[in-house]
């Protein structure tokens, strides 16, 4: 029994998979669909007939797959496929190089679909019907049925396959007229229950009614109880009203004072009755005394009075300096500066130094940029050279001295850096300290080392000038 077909590039199928149940499995469509194309797969499967026009357009091979159950319920795979010429794959094992119609010996033990050949060379498809002509040996000459009749092994099967066939006519028939008496006694119960049509609309319209009965009964309870709501707030309006009468007739409160006064006396009541108990046990103690001496004079005693009231202004002086000093932090730790006082000297004496080259050198730039002088004999040109010579040596002695600073001040640089590391702040103000420092730190003007006035160079070319004018 075939189970499942499986189409992929046959014909108008692209892929095509067709599950089939038990029984009879009929394909339904419009013209043109791929009906026939199922039917064309099979009959190819079964007699491997001429296969060349079956490829989709532009594919390069079709194949048909089946999946069957045998009697015992095992199950069988069937491949047909075709690329140049047509092949076979039963069970896994292939099968090529077959010609048309050539089929494998086993293919029929599992597909069940073989053709009868007849007396005479005669061959019947039992299998396989033409579109023209789709009941079988219906059209046939009666010499080719006898032959058929007389050489298939499977006519018995037809015989009884017609008497079944009658059988089942006859039964769709006794049916059909089973189905048409039970028709006509429905038609007549239907006329019968014609009025419950009716009834069935004027239950329906009973029941809206009855709804709009049960909306109004609730709005009628709604309303009861909003009249009943306002017969309360009335006469709650009406007492409301009554009392507003009477207050009306009676005068204003009068105006209350400030009670904080009141109320700090109350607080000091309890005290003042706690000093006259105190006075009273005072007095008691004091009545037996003697009558006091008569005083001398108080003036010792006022000026140590105006003392105690001095002591008393500063105690209460430095209590509130004491509590204005409490919000204060502790005072920082004071570090050592001798290394920062020593950094500092050391600055102070570089930017003097720096002060004095710069001078120098502005002095050297003023005395190159002075018109040179005639040289109309040899001993003013002697006497130019000489002081050519001299600037070169003080220019030679203001570079060195400004390397010397340069190293001075890098040496000044690196103590600075391992100074703020340990103290980052300033040990008076506690501001942090500056990452590096400049000869501004020192009191004296920012350094800025001038370009370099190349003097031989100078002396070079007034030298040139002279001996070309000799």
């Amino acid at each position: 029994m075939i189970r499942k077909i499986e189409l992929i590039n046959f014909m108008s199928h692209r892929h095509t998979v067709l599950e089939l149940a038990e029984g009879l499995t009929a394909l339904i469509g419009p013209n043109n669909c791929g009906k026939s194309a199922v039917v064309a797969a099979l009959k190819i499967v079964a007699t491997n007939d001429s296969s060349t026009y079956v490829k989709r357009h532009a594919a390069k091979e079709c194949r048909i797959l089946l999946e069957l159950e045998d009697d015992n319920g095992e199950t069988h795979h069937i491949e047909w496929g075709r690329k140049s010429s047509p092949y076979y794959v039963i069970d896994g094992r292939r099968f090529d190089r077959l010609k048309n119609a050539g089929i494998p010996d086993r293919l029929h033990e599992l597909l069940k679909m073989p053709t009868i050949h007849g007396e005479g060379g005669a061959e019947f498809d039992l299998h396989f019907g033409e579109q023209k002509s789709p009941v079988f040996l219906l059209n046939s000459p009666p010499t080719q049925v006898g032959q058929f009749f007389a050489s298939s092994s499977d006519a018995s099967y037809l015989l009884a396959m017609q008497r079944l066939h009658s059988r089942r006519v006859q039964e769709a028939k006794s049916e059909t007229a089973k189905i048409d008496q039970r028709l006509t006694q429905l038609e007549s119960h239907l006329e019968q229950l014609a009025p419950a049509v009716a009834i069935t609309t004027q239950l329906e319209n009973a029941a809206e009614v009855f709804e709009e009965i049960t909306k109004y009964r609730k709005l009628v309870t709604d309303l009861r109880a909003c009249r009943d709501q306002k017969k309360r707030l009335n006469d709650v309006v009406n007492k409301l009203a009554r009392q507003q009468q009477y207050l009306a007739q009676l005068a204003g409160p009068p105006d209350m004072t400030e009670t904080a006064v009141l109320a700090e006396l109350s607080r000091k009541i309890p005290l003042c009755m706690k000093q006259v108990e105190r006075l009273r046990e005072r007095q008691k103690s004091m009545l037996g005394l003697a009558e006091p001496p008569e005083l001398e004079s108080t003036q010792a005693l006022d000026s140590i009075t105006q003392s105690i009231r001095r002591a008393e202004l500063r105690v209460q002086l430095a209590v509130q300096m004491a509590s204005g000093l409490g919000t204060l932090c502790e005072p920082p730790v004071v570090t050592d500066v001798g290394e920062l006082i020593s950094i500092v000297a050391k600055l102070q004496r570089l930017s003097d130094t720096i002060q004095h080259r710069s001078r120098s050198i502005e002095a050297l730039r003023v005395a190159a940029c002075v018109e040179p002088p005639s040289l109309d004999s040899l001993d003013d040109l002697r006497a130019t050279i000489a002081k050519l010579k001299l600037a070169e040596q003080r220019t030679a002695e203001v570079i060195e001295a400004a390397a010397f600073v340069d190293q001075e001040l890098q040496a000044l640089s690196v103590a600075w850096q391992a100074f703020i590391k340990t103290s980052p702040n300033c040990p008076t103000c506690m501001q942090p300290l500056p990452e590096t420092i400049t000869l501004s730190h020192a009191g004296g003007a920012p350094y800025k080392r001038e370009p370099h006035f190349d003097e031989r160079a100078a002396a070079g070319r007034e030298a040139k000038r002279s001996s070309s004018s000799s």
